[in-house]
C-alpha cells in the first residue's frame, strides 16, 4: 500500500504578502463597481467650509537649551547602558527614536518609548540615547542625523575609557 504525501499547507494569516506577491506573480485586484453616490447638497458644502480664525490656533513652540556638560554625562550613562543590551534592541531603539525625532516630537518634556518601556527620558537623556544608539548601530549614517553633538559623544567615550583605566 502506497503512502500519500501530505500537502504542505502554510498558514498565510501572519504574512503581510502572499507567496505569489513575493515572487512577483501578482494576482490582479478585483474590480469593484462603485454605486452612484449622491452629491452633497449646497447646504452641506457650505457647512464644511467654515474657517477657523487664526486667533484660535495655539502654537506650542518651546525651545530647550542643550547644556554640554549635562549631555556629556547623559551620553556616558547611555553608552554604559546600551553596551549591555542586545544589538537588535539597540537597533530598534535607534530607529524608534529616529522616528520620534523626525516626526517633530522632539520638544517634549518627557519621552516613553516602546523599545525601553521601563524608562522615561527627559530632553537631554533622549538626545543622548538617540545619538549614542544611532552611533553604535549605524556609525556610517551619523551625518544623516544632523546633530552637532560629536564633541560631547567623544568626551563621554573618553570618560568611559578613563573609568576603565584606559581610553577605548
Amino acid at each position: 500500500m502506497k503512502r500519500k504525501k501530505k500537502k504542505n499547507t502554510q498558514d498565510l494569516s501572519m504574512f503581510l504578502f502572499s507567496h505569489e506577491e513575493m515572487t512577483g506573480n501578482e494576482m490582479p485586484a478585483p474590480v469593484v463597481e462603485q454605486e452612484d453616490i449622491p452629491e452633497p447638497s449646497v447646504e452641506l458644502q457650505e457647512e464644511k467650509r467654515t474657517i477657523v480664525p487664526d486667533t484660535e490656533t495655539i502654537a506650542h513652540e518651546v525651545s530647550y537649551e542643550i547644556d554640554s556638560r549635562i549631555l556629556t554625562k547623559e551620553m556616558f550613562f547611555a553608552i554604559r547602558h546600551l553596551k549591555r543590551l542586545d544589538v537588535n534592541q539597540v537597533r530598534m531603539l535607534a530607529m524608534e527614536m529616529a522616528i520620534v525625532w523626525q516626526n517633530g516630537e522632539n520638544r517634549r518634556e518627557s519621552y516613553v518609548l516602546q523599545s525601553l518601556p521601563d524608562m522615561e527620558f527627559d530632553y537631554h537623556q533622549f538626545i543622548a540615547y538617540y545619538y549614542c544608539s544611532f552611533n553604535m548601530v549605524f556609525p556610517n549614517m551619523m551625518d544623516k542625523l544632523q546633530l552637532p553633538y560629536e564633541k560631547e559623544f567623544q568626551n563621554a567615550m573618553y570618560d568611559l575609557g578613563a573609568q576603565r583605566g584606559g581610553v577605548s
